[in-house]
C-alpha cells in the first residue's frame, strides 16, 4: 500500500504530530508498504528540503515546505509531489495550529480542491476546536467556534473514506456532527530500551538513593513540561496520605523539557512539600536515558486532564514501559460521567505491548483496508 502523510512540520524534536508521522511512516516502511510525508507549513525551516529521515536506521522520503512561502507556493508543490508518488492514501494529520498560527486556516480548503481526488483520504484528527466544553473561557469558545466551522466543512469538502482521533472525547464530538470516527490509538514514541545498569546506577547515586534502601522510596516521575493547572500539589498530597502507614518516602523526579512557568511550577512544588519531599529535575533526555529512567519508576504523574490522556504522548511512553499513572484530580466534586470513566479505564488496562508502535501500525492497515471496496 501507498500511502502520502501531510502535517504541518516535522524538524525531529520540535514537532509532536511530526515526530508521530515519522515514527508511523518508519514502522509502516518495515511491514512492507511505501510511504513518503509532506510538512506542508515547516515552522522550522527558511527553505525546501527534499530528503530523507532516519529513525532507528529506517529512511522515510520527506518534503519539507516553509511555512515563509505563500500558501498558493506551498500547495502546489504538494500537489507535484502527491502526482509523482501516485498513493493510494493520503493521511491529513490534523493540528489546527499546525497550518496556521491563529489555528484558522481556512485556506486549507485551497489545498483540498487541488488534490481532493488523486487518493483516497484519512483525516486524523490529534485535536479539535477550542471551547467545547460548558466551563471554557468566552475567548476560547468564539475561537473555538470558527475552527470546528473551518474543519467540519474541509472534512466535508475532502469527504474522506475514513476519519480517525486517539480519544473518545473527540470522537464523541466529531460523530455529534455527523463524521463517523473510529479511535485509533496513540503510541509512545519511545520504545522500550534495553536496561543500561550503569546509568540506572549512576541516577540512583545522583538521586542519593542506596541500593540497599531502595524499598524505602517510591519513584514518582514526572515526564515533559509542568503547567500550573495540573494540579500536582493534589496528586503529591494524596501519595503522602497513601504512604504515611507503610513508613515509606516519596521522591519526584522529573526529566523532559520544561519551559519558563514549567520550572516555576517545579520550584513551587519543591517549596511547598521539600520538607516531606526530595525532588530532581535531570532535564532533557536521550530517548534511552528516557526509557531506562521510566524503568525504575514506581509511578508516574500525568499532566493531562484524564479526559485526554488518550492524545497524551507522555502518557502512552508510561504505558508502554508498564509504568502505573496516577492522574491528579482537580478538587471539584464534579462527577465523572459514564462514558468518560469507561474510557479513562480503557486507556488505563490496556496492555503494554498496544501502547507499541508496530501494533498502532498494523490496526491502522487493517482500517485502511476495510475502506477499500471489494470487487
Amino acid at each position: 500500500m501507498k500511502i502520502i502523510f501531510i502535517c504541518g512540520s516535522i524538524e525531529p524534536g520540535k514537532d509532536g504530530v511530526g515526530d508521530y508521522v515519522r515514527s508511523l511512516s518508519v514502522e509502516l516502511i518495515r511491514q512492507g508498504h511505501e510511504v513518503q510525508a509532506i510538512a506542508l507549513n515547516d515552522r522550522n525551516t527558511d527553505e525546501a528540503y527534499e530528503g530523507e529521515q532516519v529513525l532507528d536506521g529506517t529512511a522515510v522520503r520527506v518534503s519539507r515546505l516553509p511555512s515563509v512561502w505563500p500558501d498558493k507556493k506551498r500547495y502546489i508543490s504538494a500537489k507535484s509531489h502527491i502526482l509523482n508518488f501516485k498513493p493510494d492514501w493520503i493521511s491529513f494529520q490534523f493540528v489546527p495550529y499546525s497550518f496556521q498560527d491563529r489555528g484558522l486556516p481556512y485556506n486549507l480548503k485551497s489545498f483540498a480542491r487541488m488534490v481532493r481526488g488523486e487518493a483516497r483520504w484519512h483525516i486524523m484528527f490529534h485535536e479539535l476546536w477550542l471551547g467545547f466544553t460548558p466551563d471554557s473561557p468566552l475567548k476560547d469558545k468564539v475561537i473555538g467556534f470558527f475552527q470546528s466551522r473551518i474543519m467540519l466543512s474541509l472534512t466535508r469538502l475532502i469527504k474522506p473514506a475514513l476519519v480517525t482521533t486517539s480519544n473518545s472525547l473527540y470522537g464523541n464530538l466529531l460523530e455529534v456532527n455527523h463524521i463517523p470516527t473510529s479511535i485509533l490509538p496513540l503510541f509512545s514514541n519511545i520504545p522500550v530500551a534495553r536496561a543500561d545498569e550503569a546509568f540506572k546506577e549512576g541516577l540512583m547515586a545522583q538521586m542519593d538513593i542506596d541500593k540497599a534502601d531502595r524499598g524505602q522510596w517510591r519513584i514518582i516521575g514526572v515526564f515533559g513540561n509542568i503547567y500550573p493547572d495540573s494540579y500536582l500539589d493534589n496528586a503529591i498530597a494524596e501519595q503522602l496520605e497513601i504512604v504515611a502507614p507503610l513508613k515509606v518516602r516519596i521522591f519526584i523526579l522529573g526529566f523532559g523539557n520544561l519551559n519558563e512557568s514549567g520550572k516555576d511550577e517545579f520550584s513551587r512544588l519543591q517549596d511547598l512539600f521539600g520538607d516531606r519531599v526530595k525532588f530532581l529535575h535531570l532535564g532533557i533526555q536521550t530517548g534511552n536515558n528516557i526509557s531506562n529512567i521510566m524503568q525504575i519508576l514506581d509511578y508516574g504523574i500525568s499532566c493531562t486532564p484524564a479526559e485526554h490522556i488518550g492524545k497524551s504522548g507522555v502518557f502512552a511512553t508510561m504505558r508502554l514501559h508498564g509504568v502505573p499513572v496516577i492522574l491528579p484530580k482537580d478538587g471539584s466534586n464534579r462527577e465523572m460521567d459514564e462514558a468518560t470513566s469507561k474510557y479513562i479505564d480503557y486507556h488505563m488496562n490496556r496492555p503494554s505491548n498496544t501502547w507499541n508502535v508496530s501494533y498502532v501500525a498494523a490496526q491502522y492497515i487493517q482500517m485502511l483496508n476495510s475502506k477499500i471496496p471489494t470487487l
